[in-house]
């Protein structure tokens, strides 16, 4: 004898199983990308880190300025390796700024991902010797000296000798060896 409401009432399990795997699916990918993002910035700090050993800044002193633009996950990351790398023969300091405007006295500004930036913005750095990297590819051909990317899954970095030579730096040819020269 046939029950159809067991047929029924199996077919509605497997549509809420089949709903609870999705939504579990989906919330853990969308939780293990923000993850990796996250992840991703500890990277970071190594490649600025050798930026400031590979780039020669006129009248440079054992100090290196790293200012951030706005809130980003990779301040405490750079933070702990100012910490780490710091030496008499060269110093790092983290410095926040809100916007574009208030930045003085760096090295390097990194510009985060969130952070707009307009062709005015960045003729207010002209002249100051600041290494402008950015995580945006539309900058790297106008702005920017460096940007870094991924390719393959990994973060690398694209260099423009053009804007690095505006900012009145040097780059070791060890370094150029490295980047994607755009």
């Amino acid at each position: 004898m046939k029950r159809p409401y067991l047929s029924l009432f199996s077919n509605l399990k497997i549509n809420l199983i089949f709903s609870l795997f999705c939504v579990f699916y989906f919330a853990n990918l969308s939780g293990n990308q923000a993850f990796a993002q996250q992840k991703n910035y500890t990277y970071h700090p190594v490649y600025i880190y050798q930026f400031c050993k590979y780039v020669q800044w006129p009248g440079q002193s054992n100090e290196r300025v790293i200012g951030v633009i706005g809130s980003s996950p990779l301040i405490p990351s750079l933070q702990k390796m100012a910490n780490a790398k710091s030496t008499p023969e060269m110093r790092f300091v983290i410095k926040k700024f809100a916007k574009i405007e208030d930045v003085t006295g760096c090295n390097i500004l990194f510009v985060p991902t969130q952070v707009e930036l307009t062709a005015e913005q960045t003729k207010r750095l002209e002249g100051k010797n600041i290494l402008l990297i950015t995580e945006n590819e539309k900058y790297i051909q106008t702005m920017s000296s460096i940007n870094f990317i991924f390719v393959k899954g990994r973060l690398a970095f694209q260099l423009n000798k053009k804007q690095v030579s505006k900012a009145n730096l040097k780059v070791a040819s060890k370094l150029l060896s490295l980047a994607i020269l755009v």
